[in-house]
């Protein structure tokens, strides 16, 4: 179902293009389930397709799919079908041997390449057959992609846009402005960070009550969720919850300041 080249290694892994022949990019399927489904239940259960295609949104499309096939073996079915599509569309190309796979979900890529994927050609009978019954395949590029700790940062130079995802996606909003910054090439200070996430400011900030600075610093997404001493999201409690500040930096600033140090420092 999942397969990701850092975290099935153990190691660092990042990109940075460097020039336009060797692309990153992001694929996959538009409305994998629902296509699959019309396909093998058009003749058998026309109505089952009918009330897929009635539903507007792709959320309401899958959780109505998985809870009608969810006492036979459908559903194993449709994720094995979305494997070979995606793999299919992406490998079955003459020059494939020039793409890298980084991260692999079941209808989607993440992949190195200088072949032309993104005009989504069909170049090969396999590609003609899924692309006649109705696939459709959206294709995202991005510049830089580093992953670590079991979490993956995008960014897309074009758009000045960052996505986060994984275990340590929720960061504190000044974390999120360095990245941002450092991508967009605007000069940060990494030693403010170094002096905030020590154990002398973290217990300054506790003790003076320093609400403003805590929420900027510590608070990981809206609900006010911490990183705790093992590394885990909790709900903050003001006397019982227990912090180490240097956590912040192992999982959220490290990570992308090598990146940084390893391909930006250079060149911005």
């Amino acid at each position: 179902m999942r397969w990701l080249f850092a975290d099935d290694n153990n190691q660092y892994v990042s990109f940075y293009q460097k020039n336009t022949d060797e692309k990153l990019l992001d694929v996959d399927i538009t409305g994998c389930f629902p296509t699959i489904c019309k396909y093998l239940f058009s003749e058998e259960n026309p109505d089952f397709v009918s009330n897929i295609e009635a539903l507007a949104d792709k959320r309401k499309k899958n959780i109505y799919i998985a809870n009608t096939l969810k006492t036979t073996g459908y559903l194993k079915t449709l994720n094995i079908i979305s494997k070979m599509v995606i793999l299919g569309f992406i490998f079955d190309r003459q020059d494939s041997d020039n793409t890298s796979l980084l991260e692999f979900e079941k209808d989607g890529c993440l992949v190195i390449t200088s072949d032309n994927i993104k005009l989504c050609e069909a170049v090969s009978p396999f590609q003609e057959f899924v692309k006649q019954i109705g696939f459709k395949f959206h294709v995202k590029t991005y510049d830089y992609y580093i992953r670590c700790n079991n979490t993956s940062w995008y960014w897309d130079e074009k758009n000045q846009n960052l996505r986060v995802k994984g275990i340590n996606k929720h960061v504190p909003p000044k974390i999120y402005k360095f990245y941002e910054d450092l991508f967009k090439g605007i000069s940060v200070n990494i030693k403010e960070f170094a002096k905030i996430y020590s154990d002398v400011y973290f217990k300054f900030i506790k003790n003076n009550n320093l609400t403003d600075v805590f929420k900027d610093y510590y608070y990981c997404g809206e609900d006010n969720k911490i990183l705790n001493i093992t590394g885990k999201y909790e709900k903050y409690h003001w006397k019982n919850s227990q912090i180490n500040p240097r956590i912040y930096l192992y999982n959220f600033i490290y990570p992308v300041w090598l990146f940084y140090r390893r391909n930006l420092n250079n060149i911005l």
